[in-house]
């Protein structure tokens, strides 16, 4: 999720030093400089908009959107002001408020012809679930003029969507590319963390389990060392290494994992979000590997009914939960119940 960082003609001291901290993942010592900066040009749009983006990478999340909104409220240009709608989409989309997620991205595509803004519109429609309007999108993020680390982006994006849809053979090449594009121009080990991820999820996918392996030990391992112990991000590849554990029916290292991700998602994001739910599904995964359906009915009830208040029933998550459970039923001879669950969310 690649934020729009505002970079300053004649900038003070902080504010300069707070880009520098941001870039290098310390996203504490940002916070700090940037709000001294924020006191010394209250006015300044451009210095709001960073210091929302240091908080974001910091999970402090409601203090990110204040400052992007102050942001939006300072901007007097069409450029800086899509900037931080932009931001915003991505703050929304990582707290799964989709629908304000697309209005963010949708305002910062109007404002703006940028091949980063139709990608975070294009992100905003997949993760909703509209892989159509997400496909538009990303073909006219993909006709537009882009950096690498975009392109790259929108190459991820792309296989994404084409994972999304069960096309892993199409989204492995895609994936591969991406990460290819940002090794070449020496990216650093916080940008690459998301695309090497999302190239493990894919060899997992298609059963390339000891490829996937030490991409997903490197993730974790660079995650914690950029952003302790509890971030989010701690939690997805914390997450992501568990689902290889269990595939590998390692599975006294497969739980503990799994129930990290889910303490840390609790408590940055509430127990609400959807990152929480694909984590208890996982876990109910794990227990139906090991005889525990009842354990694993509890989880996937709780992941299902979380779903269903973020996206609906039609949305791909929601019917994979739901799928789940009746599966559970079924193989508990209650078919009346699986039945009626299946047809709830056809």
């Amino acid at each position: 999720m690649k934020l729009a960082l505002l970079l300053f003609a004649q900038a003070a001291a902080p504010s300069e030093a707070g880009l520098a901290a941001y870039r290098e993942g310390r996203c504490g010592e940002a916070v700090d400089l940037l709000r001294q900066a924020a006191s010394e040009a209250p006015r300044d749009a451009r210095i709001r908009n960073n210091l929302g983006a240091a908080l974001y990478a910091c999970a402090r999340y409601r203090e990110a959107e204040a400052a992007y909104r102050q942001a939006l409220d300072l901007w007097t240009d069409r450029t800086g002001k899509a900037s931080t709608h932009h931001n915003l989409a991505v703050l929304h989309r990582s707290q799964a408020n989709m629908a304000e997620a697309r209005k963010q991205a949708a305002q910062a595509v109007a404002l703006a012809d940028a091949a980063a803004y139709s990608h975070g519109l294009g992100e905003a429609l997949r993760l909703a679930g509209d892989f159509e309007g997400a496909r538009a999108a990303f073909e006219a993020a993909s006709r537009l003029r882009a950096t690498p680390e975009v392109a790259a982006a929108i190459l991820q994006s792309r296989g994404a969507l084409a994972a999304d849809e069960g096309r892993l053979d199409e989204a492995y090449p895609l994936m591969h590319q991406a990460v290819a594009i940002l090794e070449r121009e020496g990216a650093s080990a916080i940008a690459l963390l998301g695309p090497k991820a999302a190239l493990a999820s894919v060899l997992l996918g298609l059963d390339r389990l000891e490829e996937a392996e030490p991409l997903l030990e490197w993730t974790l391992r660079t995650a914690e060392r950029a952003h302790g112990d509890s971030h989010p991000a701690v939690a997805a590849h914390a997450n992501n290494l568990a689902q290889l554990r269990r595939r590998q029916r390692r599975y006294a290292e497969a739980e503990p994992l799994y129930r990290r991700a889910l303490e840390i998602w609790k408590l940055t994001s509430g127990a609400s979000n959807p990152a929480y739910a694909r984590g208890l599904h996982n876990l109910g995964s794990l227990f139906v590997e090991q005889g525990k359906s009842q354990g694993a009915e509890k989880l996937y009830s709780q992941a299902l009914a979380i779903s269903e208040r973020a996206f609906g029933k039609s949305h791909p998550q929601t019917r994979l939960h739901a799928s789940a459970l009746a599966d559970l039923y079924q193989a508990s001879r209650r078919e009346k119940e699986s039945e009626r669950l299946r047809k709830a969310f056809q």
